[in-house]
């Protein structure tokens, strides 16, 4: 092999590397919206429920998620903006009234009779 040409495929081999550490930084720091700069997601509330599920309450930019967990799936159960969360009447576990917790829980089937 020439000389030219080995020095050619480094120089590509470095350019190429230099293009994808730069997309990269580029899409850490712009596409992803510098989630890893600043904390733009926080957990706001939880709340254990029995057997083995959660309901948390997540703050993502200006939304806030309430989600259900259980060990197979994650579920979002309503979506909040922030000043409808704050506007809600505050429990002592979770920020949510008596009567959203009743509406999230599953419906019963009802027998014609």
């Amino acid at each position: 092999m020439e000389t030219g040409v080995v020095i050619r495929a480094l120089l590509f081999l470095i350019g190429f590397l230099l293009t994808l550490i730069g997309i990269a930084y580029w899409v850490r720091r712009w596409a992803l919206g510098g989630i890893s700069g600043g904390q733009r997601v926080s957990v706001v509330a939880r709340l254990p429920l029995p057997p083995k599920a959660m309901l948390y309450a997540l703050r993502v930019g200006d939304l806030v998620l309430l989600l259900g967990v259980t060990e197979h799936t994650v579920t979002v159960l309503r979506e909040y903006s922030i000043s409808e969360w704050e506007a809600l009447p505050a429990t002592p576990q979770l920020r949510i009234s008596p009567l959203q917790a009743l509406r999230l829980q599953a419906p019963t089937a009802h027998r014609a009779g």
